[in-house]
Parts: C-alpha cells; structure tokens; sequence
C-alpha cells in the first residue's frame, strides 16, 4: 500500500515537473515574441548627460537669487515671501519685487 501510493506520488511529481519545463519553454518562446514585436530602444545616455546638467545649472542659478533675513520670524499664517514683503514696506519704506517666474521653495 505505501510502495503504491510511493508509486503515484512520483507519478504525479514527475507529471509536475514535465508540466513545469513546458510551462518555462512556453514563457520562453512568448517573452522572444513580444521582444521582436516591440524592441525597446535604448535610451541616449547624453540626453540624460543634459538634462541633469541643466538641472543643476538651473538650480544653481536660483540660489543665486535667494536672500536670507536673520531675525525674521517664521509665521503659519503667510508664506516667507510675503513676510518679507511687508516687513520691507513697514519699516523699510520700500517694496521688493519677487522674481515670480522662479518657484521658491517657501
């Protein structure tokens, strides 16, 4: 009786393992299909060369523009720019202007 189900229980691993390398063939020949149906083009490593170039160049520019005010209290209610703003026109008599082109990161 054990050598019987013994038998059957290695029967039916080797049905598994048959199915299995069927199955990886099968995958094997789809994955070869879809490759010559769409190849993916490598991206030009260059392009990438410039935009991380530009990047930094950019961002260095905008630090460039930054102003820091010791002593300014940091507020919930407004954002850094606008506190400056009116701490300029307060007690300054005069009002800055804020390059709005450039996102500050207030």
């Amino acid at each position: 009786m054990i050598d019987n189900k013994l038998a059957e229980l290695a029967r039916r691993v080797s049905s598994v393992e048959s199915s299995s390398v069927t199955i990886v063939d099968r995958l094997s020949n789809l994955e070869m299909k879809v490759e010559a149906l769409s190849p993916c083009p490598q991206p030009d490593p260059s392009v990438k060369l410039v935009t991380t170039v530009g990047e930094a160049v950019g961002a260095q520019l905008r630090r460039k523009k930054n102003v820091i005010v010791p002593g300014l209290p940091q507020l919930t209610d407004k954002n850094d720019g606008d506190a400056v703003r009116e701490f300029c026109e307060d007690h300054l008599g005069i009002k800055p202007w804020f390059d709005d082109k450039v996102s500050p990161n207030w």
